[in-house]
């Protein structure tokens, strides 16, 4: 865990974007015979950019359950909510979050849907949310959303949207930089194991 909060804080600055590319038509994952898709909205969520202008709606929090993972959007939770109760609902769920995660995606989103919160459903899973919790916990940025007396307070808020996109380009241009590096590293620690003037330096011990 510090190793991994040591390459988030190090590599991406400490940065964690709440949701996935902006604006974007998304395919996801595929779990029955067919992949899923939604386009994201101006946070990379799946959500329609209209909500955030919507006299009021609830919020739905949680990670992939509630984002919609490999799941049609008439099929999502989110979707049947908004059947059940002919209420809008606001989506900060994406696939991994965490407990500190979500509440990032409060601090950081609500403050710009300009309608009124009517509840919140947070979407609990025991298989992982107290791992990720253990995780999220040991990073710096992450842990400083637990001090915050108001929304107000809390770091990322005070930044306007232009600035959230610009962080998110920069976790993205990161993150491009490190996979390159993995697969470089991956296919340099592949070659010096199947070449065959290397394999013979393994093999001529035991022999």
């Amino acid at each position: 865990i510090t190793e991994y909060n040591d390459i988030i804080d190090s590599e991406f600055r400490g940065i964690y974007p709440v949701g996935g590319v902006e604006n974007a038509h998304t395919y996801m994952c595929n779990e029955w015979g067919e992949y899923n898709k939604f386009n994201s909205d101006k946070f990379g969520l799946n959500n329609d950019n209209q909500v955030y202008e919507a006299g009021k709606a609830a919020l739905l929090i949680g990670d992939s359950f509630s984002f919609g993972a490999c799941v049609q959007e008439e099929n999502t939770l989110a979707a049947n909510i908004e059947t059940f109760s002919k209420e809008s609902i606001l989506n900060l769920s994406y696939s991994g979050n965490g407990p500190l995660l979500a509440l990032k995606s409060l601090i950081d989103v609500v403050p710009h849907f300009k309608g009124e919160v009517t509840s919140l459903i947070y979407v609990y899973f025991a298989g992982n949310d107290f791992e990720n919790l253990n995780q999220e916990f040991h990073n710096k940025l992450l842990r400083s959303y637990l001090t915050c007396g108001t929304v107000e307070e809390c770091g990322y808020t005070k930044n306007k949207l232009e600035n959230l996109k610009i962080e998110k380009l920069q976790f993205l241009d990161n993150l491009e930089t490190s996979d390159t590096n993995t697969l470089q590293s991956t296919v340099e620690f592949l070659k010096s194991r199947i070449l065959l003037r290397n394999i013979r330096k393994y093999i001529i011990p035991y022999s």
